[in-house]
C-alpha cells in the first residue's frame, strides 16, 4: 500500500433547517446539463431568445431549417449559459485534499 494525497472538488449549498446539500463535481456537472436541456426543451424560451437576438425581419426571412440550425448551435449553447447561471448562483465550490491508501505494485521487481 501506498499513500497519495488527492484533491476533490465538491459544491454545496445551504437548505432548510441549517443543513447543506453537497454533491461531487459529477452531480454538478449533470444538474447544468439537466438545467440546460431544460432551457432547450423550451420552445417560448427559444422564440423569445430568437426576437431578442435578431431583428424582427431576420426571424421572419428564416426558414424552419435555418430555426433548427441556430436551435442547434447558438441556442444551445445560449442554455448552457443560462444553466451554469442558474447552478452557480445556488452552489460554492470547495476543494478538499486528503490523503488515502492506494494499491501498488512498486518496488516488487516488475
Amino acid at each position: 500500500m501506498a499513500k497519495a494525497k488527492v484533491t476533490i472538488k465538491v459544491y454545496g449549498k445551504a437548505v432548510r433547517g441549517g443543513y447543506v446539500e453537497v454533491i461531487s463535481a459529477e452531480q454538478y456537472e449533470e444538474k447544468i446539463s439537466a438545467r440546460a436541456k431544460e432551457f432547450y426543451a423550451d420552445e417560448s424560451e427559444f422564440y423569445d431568445w430568437l426576437e431578442n437576438t435578431f431583428s424582427t425581419s431576420e426571424v421572419w426571412d428564416m426558414t424552419e431549417e435555418t430555426k433548427k440550425a441556430v436551435k442547434e448551435r447558438d441556442f444551445k449553447d445560449k442554455c448552457l449559459d443560462w444553466a451554469l447561471d442558474d447552478i452557480e448562483g445556488e452552489y460554492e465550490e470547495f476543494e478538499i485534499t486528503t490523503e488515502v491508501e492506494v494499491e501498488c505494485d512498486c518496488g516488487k521487481g516488475v
